[in-house]
Order: structure tokens, then C-alpha cells, then sequence
């Protein structure tokens, strides 16, 4: 019999794949704040539109709303998971571990809009 590869994700991988889709997110949201831009983010401009020309299209369009609210739910909702999913943190003077993530700091958080 023909063993089956599992289609459910590690976490690691799961988690890969949230930061790659936070990643993009951040970058259409930050692209369709549309502000005037000169340097460096001429750069970054270039980056996304050669990256994401569907969503660039729809965020140059009469669809702009629409692709704002999508783009930026998304990236609120990769962030919660991706905080919530966060186990790192520091150990204060009381020896007590301080965690920068999980579920009740993805809670206070949300939604993270800053790009």
C-alpha cells in the first residue's frame, strides 16, 4: 500500500507561509496608501508592482476601495495569527519569561495596520 503524504502543514511550514502572506500584504498596503515618494521606496514601488500586478491593477482601479480593505484585512488577520502563534519573549528581573506573543497579546494587538 502506497503511503499518502499528509496535505496538513508542520508549523513551521504553516508559519513560513503566514509570513510570506503578511509579508505581501504589508507591501500592498503600504503601495495603496499612495503617498508621494522619491528614493529608496521609488525601489520598493518598482518591487511590488513587478511582484503583485493583479493587485496593483485592482489598487489603481475604480476597485481601489475595495482592494484597500481586502489588502489590509488581510495583512490584520496574518499578523493576529502570526502573533498569536509567537512563543518567544524575555526573562524579566523576577525571573518571570515575558512573552512578546500568543493569544492574549494577538488580542490586544489587533488590528496591526502600522506598515
Amino acid at each position: 500500500m502506497t503511503q499518502r503524504k499528509s496535505v496538513i502543514p508542520t508549523l513551521e511550514e504553516l508559519r513560513e507561509e503566514l509570513e510570506k502572506l503578511e509579508a505581501k500584504y504589508c507591501d500592498l498596503t503600504w503601495y495603496g496608501r499612495g503617498r508621494e515618494r522619491k528614493g529608496e521606496a521609488l525601489k520598493k514601488v518598482a518591487e511590488i508592482e513587478a511582484n503583485y500586478p493583479t493587485e496593483v491593477e485592482q489598487i489603481n482601479s475604480e476597485e481601489h476601495d475595495y482592494a484597500w480593505g481586502f489588502n489590509r484585512g488581510c495583512m490584520a488577520a496574518f499578523r493576529f495569527v502570526l502573533t498569536a502563534l509567537d512563543e518567544r519573549g524575555e526573562i524579566d528581573d523576577n525571573g518571570k519569561i515575558d512573552y512578546w506573543g500568543g493569544l492574549n497579546e494577538a488580542r490586544k494587538i489587533f488590528p496591526e495596520l502600522d506598515t
